[in-house]
């Protein structure tokens, strides 16, 4: 441990007790409801089944059932790069039992494209964070060939 780490068994306790305190608010508030989920949630994905998305989107459900104790069911709805699932999120009732689980296209999308059936800074709220990828860009330069051979 270094000198001049401020780190004691009080400055840690210190932290223990902001997240407990954080942690009771949550569960104190208002919109709290001890009987939440008293039936199935969806959770929505705007992507086709069988993708590297979808097969996330199901291992979260699985977890989120066992840990709710109610079963979490995946709506495929694909298209529109994902616009057609947020839009059936943002039109269902905010009561929790309808979510939506997308990727960095509902952010994209008000720029991509001119009209969209919801606004994502009104209807959607995020929950949480599921997964972080990394982007890499590469651009290919070309060779002219004058036969397949050369290439």
């Amino acid at each position: 441990m270094n000198s001049n780490d401020k780190r004691t068994p009080t400055a840690f306790g210190g932290r223990v007790l902001v997240v407990i305190a954080s942690v009771l608010g949550l569960v104190a508030s208002p919109l709290a409801r001890a009987d939440y989920p008293d039936r199935p949630i969806r959770l929505v994905l705007g992507f086709s089944a069988g993708g590297g998305t979808d097969v996330l989107a199901r291992v979260i459900a699985q977890k989120m059932g066992d840990h709710l104790g109610k079963a979490v069911i995946v709506d495929n709805r694909p298209g529109a790069n994902g616009n057609i699932a947020a839009e059936t999120v943002a039109k269902a009732p905010a009561d929790g039992y309808t979510l939506l689980y997308n990727t960095s296209s509902v952010i994209l999308s008000p720029s991509l494209y001119a009209k969209l059936g919801y606004d994502a800074q009104k209807d959607l709220t995020p929950v949480g964070l599921a997964a972080n990828q990394p982007i890499v860009l590469f651009r290919i330069r070309l060779r002219r060939c004058a036969t397949s051979t050369t290439w």
